[in-house]
Formats: structure tokens, sequence, C-alpha cells
């Protein structure tokens, strides 16, 4: 397929410059305000500690915004209760990130087995989902009968 040249000239009758979030560190927690509020799928409303902030603040972002926001839905599913604490982000070169949690509570680029994180993504999405299989399967983007087999393959006992 060719790209018709004259076509970039009939789009662009304006152009928005818009910097990268690591020029605009100051943005963030707003941001990560909107992704808790609107975009998260979770029952539970998500909030975020301060210390936490402090890490994504000082984090350079090279995916930008959406690597942002797949930082807070990851650790808004991997977190324990309804806060989001340092630990439970998961960003390359950063202590967060290299930090495991409880036994069998690996991070996301740490020496723990892909079978193991797939265990606790998924107890931490029934979690959340306070054990409603049908919408856990979906936000996990598999079927009911695959969430089952999961269920009985990491021997996963959740209340319904």
């Amino acid at each position: 397929m060719k790209f018709r040249g004259d076509l970039l000239y009939r789009l662009n009758v304006i152009t928005i410059d818009v910097p990268p979030l690591q020029a605009r560190k100051d943005d963030i927690p707003l941001l990560v305000a909107t992704f808790l509020e609107h975009r998260m799928k979770s029952r539970i409303k998500k909030i975020i500690t301060p210390e936490a902030l402090a890490i994504l603040g000082g984090y350079d972002w090279p995916g930008n915004i959406r690597e942002l926001e797949n930082v807070i839905e990851r650790a808004a599913i991997l977190c324990r209760d309804d806060t989001i604490r340092p630990e439970d982000l998961s960003l390359p070169n950063t202590t967060a990130a290299m930090t495991a949690g409880p036994a069998g509570e690996g991070k996301i680029g740490s020496p723990v087995p892909l079978k193991e994180i797939e265990r606790v993504h998924i107890e931490g999405v029934l979690r959340n989902m306070k054990g409603n299989k049908a919408e856990s399967a979906k936000i996990l983007g598999i079927s009911l009968k695959t969430l089952y087999t999961k269920l009985q393959q990491y021997q996963i006992k959740i209340q319904s």
C-alpha cells in the first residue's frame, strides 16, 4: 500500500505538540487518579499511597501515558486490598520492580515462573471481582471454562 503524499497536507490542519510524559511529571497524580476512577473495571475503588506516587514520579516513562496506564492497571489487579503500595508497582530498573512481595508473589521481571505470575494474577482479579467468575473471565480475556480449568490446575479456592 502506498501513502498518498498530499494526504498529510489535507489532514494536517492543526498541529498540537504534546510533550512526553517525562517532561510533564506534574500530570502523573492526575492521570493516575483518572485511570483508577474511570478506567479500572474493578468494583472496588483503588487508592494509591504517596510513596507509590513518588516512585511513579521518579520514573522516566519511555512508553508515555500508555505505559503509566498499564502499570496502574497491573498494580490495581495485583494489590492485596484497595491500596496500591510501592511493592505493587512493576517498573523496570526501580526498587519497586525488583522487590518481591510475600512468598510466592513475584513481580514482573523477577525470576519467577510464568505459571506462578499467572496464578497470582488470576487470584488478584478474582479477589477484586469479589469471586465473580464470569466477570473475572471477561477481564482476563478467557472463557469461563478456561477459568475453571485454571482454577483447578492452580488449586485456587475463591469464595463466591
